[in-house]
This record gives C-alpha cells, structure tokens and sequence, in this order.
C-alpha cells in the first residue's frame, strides 16, 4: 500500500524516473525486524533465532523468513538503495502498523477459515512444525 499510494503521487506530481521502491527505509536487521514485528501485539513472547542455514535447509525452512537468504547469487540481493525513491516522496507505515492490519486482514471474512486452519495445522505446516524444529535446534546446538 506504501508503494501505490507512492505511484499515485508520482503521477499526480507528474514525477518520472527510475526508482528502487524498497523498504523499510533504513537498514534492519532480523532481531530488529522480528520485535519490531512483536510491538504491534501485547503478548508474551520467546524469540528462538536460527542462525544456522545448514540447520534450516535440513529441516526444510530456508525460505520461512520473509526475505531470501544470502546465497549464491542471492547475495547482497537485500542491499538495494532505496535513498532517490525516499528522496521522491516514498513514505513507509511503521512496521507495527502493517503487521497489525495485515493480522486484522487476516482474522476477517476476507480469509477463509479453510485457508486458516491449513496455514496453522495443514501439511507442510511450518506452524505445525514448530515445536519439533525447536527441539531439533536446542539438540543441535
């Protein structure tokens, strides 16, 4: 919504260019971003962070994180500026923000419990997987 709202002045300003539209608008790290993340809500949480990618792809969960992973030619892919598109007006919604109206999305009809259910407990599950790569994880260390 950041990026069309963005494209929408643009044109209204009758701005062109080529633009990396990118966020957030500073450098974040996973730490950073995962409790930043956690704000948008007031419950209890323990982190269990994974830096191990070896561990990951064993357990089949490399690409669980919303990012790719700094691999081959996947390397320094996250490292884009994004300073001309800031510099032309693009605005970011506070992480929180997003992560509460994306929950609020996500708990509405617009989902259907189905899609819910198969997200938490479905095969291939991650969610339903995580206690055993926890368990996996605190064994491996």
């Amino acid at each position: 919504r950041d990026v069309a709202a963005w494209m929408i002045r643009l044109i209204e300003s009758r701005t062109t260019g080529t633009f990396n539209a990118v966020g957030p608008a500073s450098p974040t790290g996973m730490h950073a971003f995962v409790y930043g993340a956690h704000a948008a809500f007031s419950s209890a949480v323990s982190f269990v962070m994974i830096p191990d990618y070896e561990f990951l792809t064993k357990h089949k969960v490399p690409y669980a994180i919303p990012w790719i992973m700094p691999t081959g030619d996947n390397a320094g892919s996250a490292l884009v500026s994004n300073q001309l598109g800031i510099a032309n007006g693009l605005t970011f919604t506070p992480l929180a923000e997003s992560v509460r109206d994306i929950y609020e999305w996500w708990q509405s009809d617009a989902v259907p419990e189905e899609r819910r259910i198969e997200m938490v407990s479905g095969e291939g599950s991650l969610m339903a997987r995580e206690e055993e790569i926890i368990a996996a994880w605190k064994k491996h260390k």
